[in-house]
């Protein structure tokens, strides 16, 4: 069964219509609030650059793996460049027991240069460069033209949410100014065979950042969100619009007003649709890295005190990466109050 994600016009967010503004802000909330998850049209990003970033997304998957892995992570830490199936298990990120997830990814981080005053100790993995494949002549351009877009269209929600909160509609645009965003194809191979026991193309997560933008082909299946009462329901993207989700850094900076729904992508049990893969774009919007992650002030109250500890943006997002990818030695190298303020989140 299918979830029923709200259908959001955000274009107004563009225009001057304070009263359009508010409409859409309210619904934004409901839908953060109830499912965490929701569909946008209105959003102004043309359909020729997605598709042509999915072209390119596809051209990179079927390079020769020696190609690919020419593109492979610079470090282990850095959410940029190739990953191959078997590097990752996403349900790792909340502390479980998982089996590797098949997927391979192609990701992206910030195209824009900062200047490294204030950033200090939360900088390192966020801000190293890009790997970019060669005898792809196009896919650069493309791709920085495609990121450009979607982060105007996250900070776009943002301001949105901010005047769900009755706050300046910058508020939270202005934590964004450093951004660490990723841009991230993810490829989910045709599979000949049922996956091992409790394997899935991508396990069972929330997102770190604020908000996730998502677009992929339309005929795919697998994405599912885990509803109100645990039983999981697939989502469908709506032709032509983005699906959103809110993740941890705005569940934490709402006090839980907001939620970072549980997810996955899961293999399907037909044969047929299992050997026909699966492709997406995933835009994973996160704040300056050195922005603290913590309630913000009017989503507190007497009966309702903040429940998580606060955490710098960079931290968060290092160690739930670090767990997604295994690696213990940075969890255990990672600040005290950091690993608190993760292990309450989880």
């Amino acid at each position: 069964m299918a979830a029923n994600l709200p259908l959001i016009d955000v274009s107004c967010v563009r225009g001057s219509d304070a009263g359009a503004k508010r409409a859409a802000a309210s619904a934004l909330d409901a839908a953060a609030r109830e499912l965490g998850f929701l569909a946008v049209v209105g959003h102004g990003v043309p359909d020729r650059l997605f598709a042509s970033a999915m072209d390119e997304a596809r051209a990179f998957f079927a390079l020769p793996e020696t190609a690919k892995k020419a593109c492979a992570r610079p470090s282990r830490e850095e959410s940029r460049g190739y990953a191959a199936m078997g590097g990752e298990a996403l349900g790792k990120s909340l502390g479980s027991e998982a089996v590797y997830d098949l997927k391979e990814t192609f990701a992206i981080g910030p195209i824009d240069t900062y200047a490294p005053e204030g950033l200090g100790e939360h900088a390192y993995p966020h801000y190293t460069p890009n790997v970019w494949p060669t005898g792809l002549p196009r896919l650069r351009a493309v791709w920085e033209a495609y990121y450009r877009e979607m982060q105007r269209l996250a900070d776009d929600l943002l301001r949105l949410l901010a005047i769900a909160l009755d706050q300046p509609e910058n508020m939270l645009v202005a934590k964004t100014g450093r951004c660490y965003s990723n841009l991230r194809a993810q490829h989910y191979p045709p599979l000949a065979a049922p996956p091992q026991t409790r394997q899935l193309r991508a396990g069972a997560h929330t997102d770190y950042g604020a908000v996730t933008v998502l677009r992929g082909e339309t005929n795919a299946d697998g994405l599912q969100v885990e509803v109100a009462d645990g039983e999981w329901r697939d989502i469908v993207f709506p032709e032509g619009a983005y699906v959103v989700n809110l993740g941890d850094q705005l569940a934490m900076w709402s006090n839980d007003r907001w939620r970072s729904t549980l997810h996955r992508v899961a293999v399907p049990e037909d044969a047929a649709t299992r050997g026909r893969g699966r492709l997406s774009l995933g835009f994973f919007h996160m704040p300056d890295a050195a922005a603290t992650i913590e309630c913000l002030p009017n989503c507190a109250t007497p009966e309702r005190p903040p429940r998580y500890p606060p955490i710098s943006a960079g931290w968060h997002k290092r160690l739930k990466f670090a767990m997604a990818n295994g690696l213990d030695d940075v969890v255990a190298s990672a600040p005290e109050s950091a690993r608190r303020a993760v292990a309450a989140w989880r």
